[in-house]
């Protein structure tokens, strides 16, 4: 409804009562004297028609207004009528002075709120980035040169120097101690069964940053040490090394790694500068967050092992492996011909689809996910700023950079009635100190103890 022109006549021009004139479009409302404080513009006279309304029959007579006298001038402060001219609002092109005033203020103020937030903003950006940088650092280098190694067994809770300290970490080195090759950093990579006792996967890497490449050495897992306890195969240093400390779980796992650590520099000739740890169901979260992994699956799997919690059932073929499909890949190998050897090879495949797949950049807005089942999941001597250190060094290999290897050996070998990996101590050394060697000497065979025990057959 089109609102009349609100004027405010005279006390004495206005009568007590007042009459609503019939609604029409062309209608008008008699000109009012012009107030003697608020003088308002004229509006165009037209003729009213009685007989022209809305509500009532051609020809009525006009509603009247209660209290009002048939013929008297309305008084605009009742609203005005409809068909009347708009009134003059602030909205209007003669909107009141003080609210165009208000709105060009306003305009200002936009004008340099707006590059002022960017700018703030960036400022707060800025910040950040230094604050992170300051924390991410690479991780400290353990073992400066090749050592001498006595040729002596090694026993149940013992480590390896430098000696960890009680929480599993070691005194850290020099950025850049001589003796060690330019960015090269090196680190345990082990995945643990359903018991937390045996390692089932275990591999040791070396990132080298200044030639961009990842080189990774499987340690097969049947592979035998120099040890005292009845069961002389690598993947129980981890479980022996969790039972010998007392303590909570902190205590425990800095005894297994310490343990896990002594035999693996009895075979490689040195101790990784971190290590990283992860259980089955951080295995699984992670494959799962990822969307899973697409693998060509090298034949038909069915096993099942309750004691080991163990149940495989995958079809051959290439197809998406979800996590606990995943897990039942990396897992199997009871008919392989080649035994554990075959299932670290498969195991390698899987690794290097997954790194391949994870290095893309749709991954990289799940880093908080992937961080949040790293902090869940997993066991490392690593703090945040080291892990997103080598998550950005990752991101700058290229998917050929990262190579796969295996510790070569004969694995048809038992000891005792147990089948084992008897390493081959010269193309041992060869391979890591073409590979994984951090230093910039040669690991030699004083530096390793690598030897068969008496009892031992090759098939």
């Amino acid at each position: 409804m089109k609102m009349g022109k609100r004027v405010k006549p005279r006390t004495s021009d206005v009568p007590r009562e007042a009459q609503i004139l019939p609604e029409t479009p062309a209608q008008i409302l008699p000109e009012a004297p012009e107030p003697a404080m608020a003088p308002a513009p004229e509006p165009q006279p037209e003729e009213a028609s009685a007989a022209e309304t809305s509500d009532g029959p051609e020809g009525a007579p006009a509603p009247e207004a209660s209290g009002g006298s048939e013929g008297a001038p309305v008084p605009e402060a009742f609203g005005g009528l409809e068909g009347a001219p708009a009134p003059e609002t602030s909205d209007g092109p003669e909107a009141d002075p003080a609210r165009r005033a208000g709105q060009r203020t306003w305009r200002l103020r936009l004008r340099w709120l707006i590059p002022g937030g960017v700018a703030l903003a960036g400022l707060v950006l800025m910040g950040c980035l230094y604050l992170a940088n300051s924390v991410i650092t690479p991780p400290a280098r353990i073992q400066m040169e090749p050592e001498p190694l006595p040729q002596d067994p090694v026993y149940e809770g013992v480590t390896p120097a430098p000696t960890p300290t009680p929480d599993g970490t070691v005194t850290p080195s020099p950025a850049t101690p001589e003796g060690r090759r330019e960015g090269v950093y090196t680190i345990i990579l082990a995945g643990t069964d359903m018991d937390d006792y045996h390692t089932d996967v275990l591999m040791v890497a070396a990132l080298d940053t200044v030639n961009g490449k990842l080189d990774v050495l499987a340690i097969p897992r049947d592979t035998q040490v120099a040890v005292r306890r009845a069961s002389k195969k690598i993947n129980a240093a981890w479980g022996v090394g969790m039972n010998v400390r007392s303590g909570d779980k902190s205590e425990r796992v800095a005894g297994a790694i310490g343990q896990l650590r002594a035999e693996l520099k009895t075979v490689i000739g040195f101790v990784p500068d971190a290590y990283a740890v992860v259980d089955l169901k951080g295995f699984v979260r992670l494959v799962d967050a990822m969307g899973g992994v697409e693998f060509d699956v090298p034949q038909d799997m069915y096993y099942s092992d309750a004691s080991q919690d163990l149940y495989v059932n995958l079809k051959k073929g290439r197809q998406v492996l979800n996590g606990d499909k995943a897990i039942q890949l990396v897992r199997f190998r009871s008919t392989y011909v080649e035994g554990d050897m075959k299932r670290v090879e498969v195991q390698q495949a899987f690794l290097t689809e997954a790194f391949k797949q994870l290095l893309t950049v749709k991954h990289i807005f799940k880093l908080p996910e992937f961080a949040a089942i790293a902090q869940e999941n997993l066991r490392t001597d690593l703090s945040l700023g080291q892990m997103v250190w080598f998550g950005q060094e990752l991101l700058k290999l290229e998917e050929d950079s990262i190579t796969f290897y295996t510790l070569p050996g004969d694995a048809t070998a038992s000891y005792l009635g147990t089948s084992y990996l008897l390493v081959d101590r010269d193309a041992a050394l060869a391979l890591i100190n073409e590979t994984i060697n951090p230093f910039t000497k040669d690991i030699t065979a004083e530096n390793v103890n690598i030897s068969r025990l008496r009892g031992s057959r090759s098939q």
